[in-house]
């Protein structure tokens, strides 16, 4: 006799019920748990989904938000550990903003960040000063810095 929890079996799964052995009871009473499990993921779906896709755009919206900030904050800084004078300092802010609102919109935020990182320890941080952001990228080729770095963001940008 299969195990019930210690309750007598009755019904359809009782073991003398005539025509069916032990093994198709088993998978008769086993069809109907998996039923009833499929049943009631089903409907935690049906209540769920709803919620979850409720802000979708509008977390995507502070997400791009602030991946903008992100790459703002370092635009300026870059601009002023790597700019030669104030004039130039604005020109590598306004260049960078500009090219970030390209590089969040391809989803490419983190490999900016890397690349304007790179630059600034590799390159700013000797006595090596630039009059506009595309210096940063020749005297990085010129010095052999920031290789992989610049070919992620080239990558990115290509998609």
């Amino acid at each position: 006799m299969p195990w019930n929890g210690g309750r007598p079996q009755t019904g359809k799964f009782c073991s003398d019920s005539p025509g069916r052995s032990d093994l198709e009871q088993q998978l008769v009473q086993t069809s109907g748990m998996a039923r009833r499990t499929l049943l009631g993921c089903l409907a935690i779906l049906a209540l769920c989904a709803p919620t979850a896709c409720k802000d979708q755009d509008q977390g995507w919206a502070a997400v791009t938000q602030t991946s903008a900030e992100e790459l703002d904050k370092r635009c300026e800084r870059l601009a002023r550990v790597c700019g030669d004078k104030a004039k130039h300092v604005e020109k590598i802010t306004a260049e960078c903003k500009q090219t970030a609102k390209t590089q969040v919109e391809h989803g490419c935020t983190d490999k900016a960040l890397a690349v304007y990182a790179c630059y600034e320890m590799a390159l700013c941080a000797t006595s090596d000063k630039v009059w506009a952001l595309e210096d940063l990228r020749v005297l990085a080729e010129r010095n052999s810095k920031c290789v992989a770095e610049r070919a992620a963001i080239s990558d990115c940008a290509k998609k």
